[in-house]
């Protein structure tokens, strides 16, 4: 596919120009007719296709910032309408007109979004809950297109984030706290890069804390509630529950609660529960008993990424940003102390 470069080259000009004259402000900048024509003729012999955001400024008074949100399409799409949530406030209080893609990924293939390297699509993007496979493409082969990363850490794009290894941190104290000597632990059994970050900040600190983790007791599973029920049911065969389970996911914890609730075991007299807060805080809030969570703030992290694209889009940016939020506990019924 042609690019303004490629135009640029075979008619004699500057990029600048043929995005000039691509933009509809050949006039306004008085470029001669010649030129309009050389560009053009150039147009038409590459069949170059303008971008989306270019035939918006043709069309407005204003130009049309175009942004792709690249979102994963696996069981996280589930908690997309939190990060949605979050753009469009953050988008209602912007003086900046956008329009916002929306582009599933498969997770591990990156590299087939071909978009992300073609300059004529997308004015920014955000790319979320990217894997470290993913990670390893783009920071091998650089995005050209002005990038955000939701919840991920790196040198070479902007990023909005939560201290992933913290939250298992913050998890884990909670449990000590709260006089706990034994746990469990429930987490998916593929490596996504965030819940295997707060997993591994949970058991750093559990050891720290002299907390004991029996083998019998570290279950994978996947990330429905269903599976948060077969684990629970696992837990349960090894014939003697920890004191406590970390959940790296909210769907896990309503389904151990099911099964520990089947089985007369109380909460959190007999077995305490804290998950990782992905749905929204009112997920975990409205079951008996209520679940303790470490909440990502999602919609928060959308905000900061569309505020660090309105800079982008106002060239109010002159280095990488780096931004970073608290992940915040909601203690409920399931870690009280009576």
């Amino acid at each position: 596919m042609a690019t303004l470069k490629d135009v640029a080259q075979l008619s004699g000009v500057s990029p600048t120009t043929v995005s000039i004259i691509v933009n509809g402000k050949a006039k306004q900048r008085q470029l001669s007719q010649k030129t309009i024509d050389k560009v053009n003729d150039a147009i038409r012999a590459l069949n170059y296709q303008p971008s989306i955001s270019a035939r918006a400024l043709r069309s407005t008074d204003a130009p049309v910032f175009t942004v792709g949100v690249y979102w994963v399409s696996d069981f996280r799409a589930a908690f997309l309408s939190r990060f949605i949530t979050g753009i469009q406030e953050q988008k209602l209080k912007s003086d900046i007109k956008m329009n916002i893609v929306i582009c599933p990924y498969k997770s591990n293939e990156l590299y087939k979004e071909t978009a992300l390297y073609q300059s004529n699509t997308y004015n920014a993007v955000i790319i979320a809950n990217a894997s470290e496979t993913d990670l390893d493409y783009i920071h091998e082969n650089p995005i050209p297109i002005p990038t955000v990363l939701n919840n991920r850490v790196s040198e070479l794009y902007h990023t909005v984030s939560i201290d992933n290894v913290e939250l298992g941190r913050k998890s884990a104290r909670h449990l000590a706290e709260r006089g706990v000597r034994s746990i469990g632990i429930i987490s998916l059994n593929d490596a996504y890069f965030s819940m295997n970050s707060s997993t591994r900040g949970f058991l750093q600190t559990a050891r720290e804390l002299n907390l004991v983790l029996k083998p019998e007791h570290l279950i994978s599973t996947g990330y429905t509630m269903r599976d948060g029920y077969q684990a629970g049911l696992e837990l349960l065969q090894s014939g003697n529950c920890p004191e406590a389970v970390f959940c790296d996911n909210d769907s896990s914890a309503i389904g151990l609660v099911k099964v520990l609730n089947e089985h007369h075991i109380k909460i959190p007299e007999q077995v305490q529960i804290i998950a990782t807060g992905l749905g929204s805080p009112n997920y975990t809030e409205f079951i008996t008993p209520s679940v303790t969570i470490v909440d990502v703030p999602l919609e928060k992290l959308a905000a900061k990424c569309l505020e660090v694209v309105e800079k982008i889009a106002t060239h109010t940016l002159n280095s990488e940003v780096h931004l970073n939020f608290d992940s915040v506990l909601y203690q409920r019924d399931s870690t009280k102390i009576l």
